[in-house]
């Protein structure tokens, strides 16, 4: 593996990584919190090497155990020959607490009457588009979050007839965003309960682009949490209509990403 990194630069290992990786440009400048422009010049060697903060983050996001592996000839680590990623706390996020709560949260009492699921969809539909346009997505979708999985939550246990598959399409689509926002900061049993509860709901909605979304994102998932895996999907029909998750091919990161939530890609 180290073979091939030997002689070159951050940015070229970045890219040799993030290649075998099977990530795009995008969806790792995302992961960072950073524009797919700004990872174009690292990678070409037109902007500085990252700092150490930002090379932390994208060891974890390139799921590479020792950061010393990214730093090229263009960088000094004091003589360091190894920086295990662990020796580095997880990058904490204010959110954080009051997500993990929601998801945990037995909701052991929910509200009476029925709830709008055409309106929790919109502001499904806004969170994305917050994460897509702001320049501090995870602080301002992390306010958010919070609120917009219990009531997802709420809904899809409520809801009846044809408004439950709908609810539960919703949920998968909050859990998808709740994986974006505590990848970042390492939270990787709390990114695996979103992407297992995200399956689930998508298979209670019974659609193909539930299923085939929330499929994409567990695999996600085990890309850049946790150990390697595959995954294989098979739905009926043209694969070319289904909108893939913004994980693996549409999370342009801030400032970046046009109006469209949760667009085609590939």
């Amino acid at each position: 593996m180290l073979d091939d990194l030997a002689g070159k630069r951050t940015g070229e290992r970045i890219q040799i990584l993030r290649e075998r990786k099977g990530l795009s440009r995008p969806v790792l400048a995302g992961l960072v919190g950073m524009s797919p422009s700004w990872l174009k010049g690292i990678e070409r060697g037109t902007t500085l090497p990252p700092r150490l903060p930002l090379l932390v983050k994208l060891a974890e996001a390139l799921a590479v155990g020792d950061v010393a592996v990214l730093a090229g000839t263009d960088m000094d680590l004091g003589g360091a020959t190894s920086v295990p990623l662990s020796s580095f706390a997880h990058i904490p996020h204010d959110a954080v607490p009051a997500i993990r709560e929601a998801i945990r949260d037995p909701l052991l009492t929910v509200p009476a009457g029925p709830v709008d699921v055409a309106v929790l969809a919109a502001r499904t539909t806004d969170a994305w588009q917050v994460w897509h346009q702001s320049t501090q997505h995870r602080t301002d979708v992390g306010r958010i979050l919070p609120r917009l999985v219990t009531d997802a939550r709420v809904a899809a246990r409520t809801a009846r007839g044809q408004d439950r598959r709908a609810a539960h399409a919703v949920l998968a689509d909050v859990y998808a965003l709740v994986q974006h926002e505590v990848v970042w900061a390492s939270e990787t049993e709390l990114t695996w309960t979103a992407a297992d509860r995200a399956m689930t709901a998508a298979q209670e909605a019974d659609t193909p682009a539930a299923l085939a979304g929330a499929a994409d994102d567990d695999l996600s998932a085990g890309q850049l949490a946790g150990p390697a895996v595959t995954g294989i999907v098979l739905v009926e029909g043209d694969w070319s209509w289904v909108p893939r998750s913004p994980v693996a091919c549409a999370d342009l990161g801030p400032g970046t990403r046009d109006s469209t939530a949760r667009s085609p890609c590939g």
